[in-house]
């Protein structure tokens, strides 16, 4: 390993609170701490013991990150961390191998020897980044095989970084928790309910919109969005799991917006979406966003419902709505700036996708969709 230096530690401790304001740079902290200990590179860790998912490494370890993932040793069956969490909660500040596990345990437990020995890893160090419970994050530092262990002076050397980690790594949990404030008061600008979920499905907050429009049909138990209807229920599960499932995007076939019956009441349309984050937005506890619309006090259907009904584009919706309000083709033409040709294009798209073939039967069929006269 490298000399380290006075300075060498300051540098580091200086990218610590650099990247808690600015996550994009928490992947050239890992880089830079790996050359400081001479490791062969470090990776992030975040949620509870048992879903811990690396969100950022060093470069030098995207293959064994991705044969982690792909053969599922990461992180259902990483043996590592529920023995980190309980040395963490024993007080120690800095975990590593030999600390949790016994030289047998290295060589010959499943996932130090199928999986650890298969991606050339062996030894590493630890430390408690921030949070609690499902909030934890680790920050761990990987040799590979053939490198000494961290010795004793190097532990030594994290110990100095542990105190100003922390400060750094709560400092981006409030700012995250700010951030996330941000988004469902921007949410509330519009009519719909709004409830941002976790990664794990759970709500985390909601907008006034939502809260008036949870009760008997629809309501939030155990932190769990809930329809009462079975049927209604497993649509909803389905749709949340698919916005807050691990599996890669494209891997993922998306639901279309439900729709959940009131009694005396309209009836909710309820959509979801991921929030599309980078990999550095490391403390972002929320993972998706939910959004409810009451279909009994809409007047006109909007275009995000229609883009959600009939799969139209975000052009065809907008006209769409403009007509479904009694808007004139001339008007649209001149409000959205294109010819009446081309419009006339879009609202054959419109037509055909609606599996209407005139203007009035349009706006009969949006005001009746979405259960207006």
């Amino acid at each position: 390993m490298p000399d380290m230096s006075h300075t060498q530690l300051v540098g580091l401790i200086d990218l610590f609170y650099e990247a808690a304001a600015r996550p994009e740079l928490w992947r050239n902290l890992l880089a830079e701490l790996s050359e400081v200990f001479g490791a062969a590179g470090a990776t992030i860790c975040v949620g509870p013991v048992s879903q811990n998912t690396p969100k950022i490494w060093s470069p030098s370890l995207d293959e064994a990150i991705d044969i982690g993932l792909r053969t599922g040793w990461l992180p259902h069956q990483n043996a590592r961390i529920p023995r980190q969490f309980e040395a963490f909660r024993q007080g120690h500040d800095v975990v590593t191998d030999s600390m949790i596990f016994s030289p047998w345990e290295l060589d010959h437990l499943p996932f130090n020897a199928e999986f650890i020995a298969s991606v050339k890893a062996r030894s590493f160090a630890s430390m408690r980044l921030a949070g609690e419970g499902d909030s934890t994050v680790i920050l761990e530092i990987e040799r590979f095989i053939g490198a000494a262990p961290f010795s004793a002076r190097e532990i030594e050397a994290l110990r100095l970084l542990v105190p100003h980690a922390r400060q750094a790594g709560q400092l981006a949990l409030r700012l995250a928790a700010m951030q996330m404030e941000g988004l469902i008061d921007a949410v509330s600008a519009f009519d719909c309910g709004a409830i941002l979920l976790d990664s794990r499905g759970r709500v985390l907050t909601s907008n006034s919109n939502a809260e008036a429009m949870l009760g008997p049909e629809i309501f939030v138990r155990g932190a769990r969005l809930t329809a009462s209807n079975t049927d209604c229920d497993a649509e909803l599960q389905r749709l949340i799991g698919t916005v807050t499932g691990r599996a890669p995007r494209h891997e993922t076939k998306p639901v279309a917006a439900i729709r959940i019956p009131r009694l005396g009441a309209g009836d909710l349309l309820v959509h979801a979406a991921p929030l599309a984050r980078s990999a550095s937005e490391l403390f972002e506890r929320a993972s998706a966003i939910v959004m409810i619309d009451d279909l009994g006090v809409q007047t006109t259907p909007t275009a995000r419902l229609l883009r959600h009904f009939f799969g139209l584009t975000n052009a065809e919706a907008a006209i769409a709505a403009a007509i479904a309000s009694g808007r004139e083709l001339d008007e649209i033409s001149r409000t959205r700036g294109v010819s009446l040709g081309t419009l006339r294009n879009q609202l054959e798209s419109i037509f055909a996708k609606t599996g209407t073939r005139r203007q009035a039967e349009l706006v009969v069929l949006l005001r009746r969709y979405v259960g207006t006269p």
